[in-house]
């Protein structure tokens, strides 16, 4: 029986690890990092998958931006109803 324990505590340990490597990964910016769930029920994992998501997409959202602006948030558009030339 107790090596039983054992063996679901050394599990836990690695999943727990795991997470917390993907934890520290994402502070660092990097939102390539995923995680799966080991179940319906695995309430970290599923919530943790979807702050992931979150920021993934928030990250697409900023490269969309940042190409649609020159940098200084001016998008083509302005430029064009406000007479910037293109290069400022």
């Amino acid at each position: 029986m107790i090596g039983r324990h054992g063996r679901c505590l050394s599990t836990h340990d690695r999943l727990l690890a795991g997470m917390a490597d993907s934890a520290d990964r994402l502070a660092q910016g990097n939102v390539t990092t995923d995680i799966s769930p080991q179940s319906a029920k695995d309430v970290l994992g599923n919530a943790f998958q979807r702050m992931i998501g979150y920021q993934q997409g928030m990250a697409q959202a900023a490269e969309r931006l940042a190409r649609a602006t020159d940098g200084r948030g001016h998008s083509q558009s302005e430029k064009i109803c406000w007479g910037m030339p293109s290069g400022k």
